[in-house]
């Protein structure tokens, strides 16, 4: 076998592999996304029905007959602002983490990524609790909140892994030529940060849109999020598997959105300082 076949086989292998577990992943979205579309008496059928006449009527109830569009609403004023605050706070944090002399900054690092180890489950009841003195369970301000907080010690991580990414001689050239510290980060920096910003207000993104436990215990009508509105569909009577799968891709699409506007800066921030040394 030559040299070139022994190359075409193994290239011929790895993407038969990676077709494979592609469809493994795949199945459930797919699954779940013809369910959506299935009628009523197809979606509780004994056996896979893979082939049929599509409809929307699940997708026109959601829309007519409950209030999807209100938690809709709901969920996108939350994870937009929580995205906005996070990034934002966690950004300026990370910089002085990484570009200021601080007495025990590790420690600092340490305590802040800290925050995140035990479970959300554990500090419900005193966030419940809070919440309840100051008045703002079911509210916008208490869901952004809570959000926020949980979301910053993960951006405050990212962001100080890319900015030790960036050569520290370019805000040096930049405070020689009469820029103050503010100045050389929005001028110099930041632009060299947005891909690393994209990637991580992905990840919080995605964190705060599907995050179910806290919206459920502290939201009621005003400030109920879709996750919460998904067990909604849980009844007595039985599940609403058509309805549950037609909200369970309208809160998909929002994701596949935000990823599709920014994949072009996502390449650049998984590759970020690939090249440095």
């Amino acid at each position: 076998m030559t040299a070139r076949s022994k190359v075409r086989l193994k290239h011929g292998f790895l993407y038969s592999l990676l077709a494979i577990v592609g469809i493994i992943f795949g199945l459930p979205t797919v699954w779940l996304v013809l369910t959506s579309i299935k009628p009523e008496r197809l979606t509780y059928s004994p056996t896979p029905i893979w082939f049929f006449k599509p409809t929307i009527e699940n997708f026109m109830d959601l829309l007519q007959k409950t209030y999807f569009p209100q938690y809709f609403l709901n969920s996108a004023i939350i994870t937009l602002s929580t995205v906005g605050l996070a990034v934002t706070l966690g950004t300026l944090a990370g910089y002085s983490l990484s570009r200021f002399r601080i007495k025990g900054a590790s420690h600092v690092s340490f305590w802040i990524i800290s925050t995140r180890m035990f479970p959300p489950i554990a500090v419900v009841t005193p966030l419940y609790l809070i919440y309840q003195k100051a008045a703002l369970l079911d509210s916008y301000i208490g869901m952004i909140l809570i959000y926020t907080a949980f979301s910053i010690p993960y951006v405050v991580w990212m962001m100080k892994g890319f900015l030790d990414a960036i050569p520290i001689e370019i805000e040096e050239a930049a405070l020689v030529d009469g820029c103050s510290h503010l100045a050389a980060l929005f001028r110099v920096v930041f632009p060299l940060l947005l891909p690393g910003m994209f990637a991580t207000a992905l990840f919080v993104f995605v964190i705060t849109w599907n995050e179910f436990l806290i919206a459920l215990i502290i939201t009621g009508m005003e400030a109920k999020t879709l996750p919460v509105a998904i067990a909604a569909l849980i009844t007595d009577r039985g599940i609403q598997w058509g309805k549950m799968c037609a909200t369970a891709s309208g809160i998909m699409l929002p994701v596949m959105a935000f990823f599709y506007i920014i994949q072009k800066h996502l390449l650049t921030a998984f590759t970020f300082g690939a090249v440095k040394g």
